[in-house]
């Protein structure tokens, strides 16, 4: 398979880095989700302030090789360019009616090869003095339109302009992060391999693309389907590596097509997120809300012999009901985890032990990036000062710089 690569005079050496991340997306995307089936990919440098940047075409893109400064613009553009040649290239979603499953989709996977390449933590920027990953990007952009419109949205509805962005590309990703968190990443990645292989050369919509999810996680326990529900069982992986489409046996449309889209909905555990999430504009922000350690009996503590009462109590202050994972990690260093519905409002933990609580923290692997604000997902009932000197010597810094510019203009 041939790699062309177009690149301005003006822009010289820059073919290499257009070829390097060119071919290895491309490596990533036949493996995880399936082969690229044309002989060609050409890659066009634009000229720049040509507007003509970043745009996705059968077996060809424009990319960015603007100035972006420390940025990895060129390589993020790229490979966000190339995914379009599967979602919305191949598996040929309505872009305006349902943009999320061909930008939002595609920003999912971006994050994922990036992070595959370069690091989850370094996608975007990777410098000594600091770093930046695309996940962080994409939330960021989600977090500026929190409740505005839901992804399904027709593209025209939305809005403005900002509102279509953060949710269709970063909310999608977001949202899809999380429910990779909930699932699981191999049950992810295989109902993301078999979604493409479902419906690469087809239409499919928003229902069929919830639906497979639905199918791999139910076959695979990470879901629970309603009581007598037959689920198609997943046919064994081959061995040059393809997954086919799970076997079912669909109505066919008037043209003899397999009309997956008539399947009737699953309906399994994963329904009420994909009702908040997908089809809703509810908000995910669950927070600690106290934490405290008692001697007990209050009123004639024993100190040689301790017993604390340990408490905390979570707070669901956004609307969006999801459930809540609980660490708590007492002064002898022991941990528990509990789980909380996230139903009500709050709830409380108690425990009667030797030893106060040291801090807690909710969702302590970091699977929700859906949740607005993770600064109120930990306690700590000490000071820390790594994060205060952190911040003291980037504002010490930025401080002299802007001295340094008042001199120049001076």
């Amino acid at each position: 398979m041939l790699i062309h690569v177009l690149g301005l005079k003006a822009h010289p050496g820059i073919g290499p880095r257009y070829l390097t991340i060119t071919r290895r997306t491309l490596e990533r995307f036949e493996k995880w989700y399936g082969p690229y089936p044309y002989k060609i990919i050409t890659v066009i440098d634009p000229e720049p302030g040509s507007e003509m940047q970043g745009m996705e075409y059968p077996t060809l893109f424009t990319a960015d090789g603007g100035w972006a400064g420390p940025l990895q613009t060129l390589e993020l553009t790229t490979e966000h360019e190339f995914g379009h040649q599967y979602w919305y290239g191949m598996v040929a979603t309505n872009e305006f009616e349902e943009a999320w499953l061909d930008e939002g989709i595609n920003s999912y996977t971006e994050v994922k090869v990036l992070a595959d390449i370069y690091g989850p933590n370094n996608s975007v920027l990777n410098r000594r003095w600091a770093n930046a990953g695309d996940a962080g990007l994409q939330r960021a952009e989600y977090m500026m339109v929190l409740d505005y419109d839901p992804v399904t949205r027709y593209a025209w509805k939305f809005r403005d302009e900002t509102s279509y962005g953060g949710v269709t590309y970063g909310k999608t990703a977001t949202l899809l992060a999380t429910l990779e968190g909930i699932i699981g990443k191999d049950t992810m990645a295989e109902a993301m391999r078999t979604y493409f292989q479902r419906y690469r050369f087809t239409h499919p919509t928003t229902e069929d693309f919830l639906r497979t999810i639905e199918q791999v996680a139910v076959a695979r326990g990470k879901a629970i389907a309603p009581p007598g529900l037959q689920i198609p069982a997943l046919s064994p992986t081959l061995p040059t590596g393809e997954v086919p489409a799970m076997q079912s046996t669909p109505p066919f449309t008037t043209a003899g097509t397999p009309d997956f889209a008539a399947i009737p909905p699953v309906n399994s555990s994963l329904r009420p997120f994909f009702n908040q999430a997908v089809y809703g504009t509810q908000v995910l922000d669950y927070a600690i809300d106290n934490v405290s350690s008692q001697q007990q009996p209050w009123w004639n503590p024993d100190t040689k012999n301790p017993k604390y009462l340990d408490t905390v109590i979570l707070h669901r202050k956004g609307d969006f009901v999801l459930p809540v994972t609980l660490e708590v990690v007492f002064d002898d260093g022991s941990r528990e985890r509990v789980h909380w519905d996230g139903v009500d409002r709050w709830t409380k933990f108690t425990w009667t032990r030797n030893k106060g609580i040291r801090s807690a923290e909710i969702d302590p692997d970091h699977l929700v990036p859906l949740d607005k604000d993770f600064f109120n997902n930990s306690y700590t009932t000490e000071p820390h000062s790594l994060a205060s000197r952190k911040l003291t010597a980037i504002w010490l810094c930025l401080e002299q710089l802007a001295a340094q510019l008042a001199a120049w203009i001076v």
